[in-house]
């Protein structure tokens, strides 16, 4: 465990059983399996959220792996909870806890309908620290390659960062589903 982590269980689906793997994430650093996002709106018209299926996009082309809300590029936890509070508009623990619901319902729905082929994501809150951080796990890609459907982008992840596939890497996804492209 590292320095100030904590096993602290709020709601019945704050699961402290994935402590292990946000502290070796965080240990590790932001790689291919790993992203960190401080915080990414659920609403249309945010380039951060953009961002999010292009991730998500990268990840699946590649190897799958996970996203971490709630923590900074630093590796540094800050947590969800001002901002879910904030947008809430009250100190109400239930309706809090409510709106955390609602936004991880409108980020599935928005990665439903913004990447093709439909990609099932998990989403899975988790305490570090008392700070609350919500995982996204991306499976790898099990047929042809994911796209972005606004853009139309297929993205790669490299490292720690995503970038935009050639003609030929897509061409080599199609040719064979479900083999990541490194």
């Amino acid at each position: 465990m590292l320095p100030g982590e904590s096993l602290i269980h709020a709601g019945s689906d704050v699961r402290p059983a994935a402590l292990a793997t946000l502290a070796d994430a965080i240990q590790s650093g932001e790689s291919l399996h790993v992203e960190y996002k401080e915080w990414l709106p659920a609403e249309r018209g945010d380039g951060k959220s953009d961002d999010l299926f292009r991730t998500v996009v990268a990840m699946a082309n590649a190897e799958g792996g996970a996203l971490f809300i709630g923590v900074n590029n630093y590796g540094e936890v800050v947590g969800v909870e001002d901002r879910l509070q904030r947008l809430a508009r009250t100190d109400d623990p239930v309706a809090i806890d409510k709106y955390r619901h609602e936004y991880v319902d409108k980020l599935r729905t928005r990665v439903l309908t913004e990447i093709r082929p439909r990609l099932l994501l998990s989403f899975e809150w988790v305490r570090f620290a008392s700070m609350l951080v919500l995982r996204i796990d991306v499976p790898r890609r099990a047929s042809g390659p994911h796209f972005v459907e606004a853009s139309g982008g297929c993205y790669l992840r490299r490292g720690s960062t995503n970038r935009v596939a050639s003609p030929p890497e897509i061409a080599r996804m199609t040719r064979a589903p479900g083999s990541p492209l490194q």
